[in-house]
């Protein structure tokens, strides 16, 4: 299945000539002229990557960047910024909002198609190592299955609630990514602003406790929030497909 990529650009000689150049290049292409014309189709697309302009009309390619990465359902796409020369202040805001790379106008093709093909690969190396097959998701002796709700640990099922299945779910199927309290809430609680977020952090105790010797691998990142990490001697029980 060829990859897609939302090209975000509002001059429409340069928006038509990286569509035809990424079409070329056997890329399926979407082509937006305004940030929130992309935001709303991105979610239901779910491109793998966005290449995006700095300047546009209604905001900002850097904050429609942050909105990207803010967003737990596309957290994972990369961004590519398309820059002026000039432009170090966006290129290391670029970065600090969770971008991958950037090129610079006038750019070359070569080096354009490089590039993208070099960040869609690295975003598929950096999924973890466990296998993740039909909504299964196996760390050792550790199953989550979506599919039936279920977690079990060597056979054995675990009673967990339905948030604490959905925290820990998503937390595994985002191995090794870090995210806030907020970022954390948002998610499960969809909106609901009657709660503090801290009731993450009982969750997550809740969590550790049920799992055993796996709750070591939900770790705190201080300052900041939680994050499900592998440990290296696991990889190798981690790495089969159930």
């Amino acid at each position: 299945m060829s990859k897609s990529i939302f090209v975000v650009e509002d001059e429409t000689d340069m928006l038509d000539l990286l569509a035809y150049i990424l079409t070329k290049e056997g890329y399926k292409v979407f082509k937006f002229n305004r940030a929130d014309l992309a935001l709303t189709k991105i979610e239901s697309i779910m491109p793998d990557l966005v290449l995006l302009d700095v300047m546009l009309p209604d905001m900002s390619g850097l904050e429609m960047c942050k909105k990207i990465k803010d967003n737990l359902k596309t957290s994972d796409i990369p961004v590519i910024l398309l820059t002026s020369r000039n432009d170090e202040y966006d290129v290391i805001m670029g970065f600090n909002f969770g971008c991958s790379d950037y090129i610079t106008k006038p750019f070359n093709e070569k080096i354009l198609i490089a590039r993208i093909k070099a960040t869609i690969a690295k975003s598929c190396k950096g999924c973890s190592c466990s296998k993740k097959t039909n909504g299964v998701i196996e760390i050792g002796k550790l199953i989550i299955d979506f599919s039936r709700f279920e977690v079990s640990i060597k056979n054995k099922l675990v009673d967990l609630t339905p948030l604490e299945f959905k925290l820990l779910h998503f937390l595994t199927k985002n191995q090794n990514k870090v995210f806030t309290r907020q970022q954390l809430f948002r998610e499960l609680y969809e909106g609901d602003d009657n709660r503090s977020d801290r009731a993450i952090d009982i969750l997550i105790n809740r969590i550790r406790k049920k799992i055993g010797s796996y709750g070591n691998n939900v770790e705190s990142i201080y300052g900041i929030g939680y994050s499900f990490k592998i440990a290296k001697e696991q990889d190798s029980e981690s790495c089969r497909a159930i």
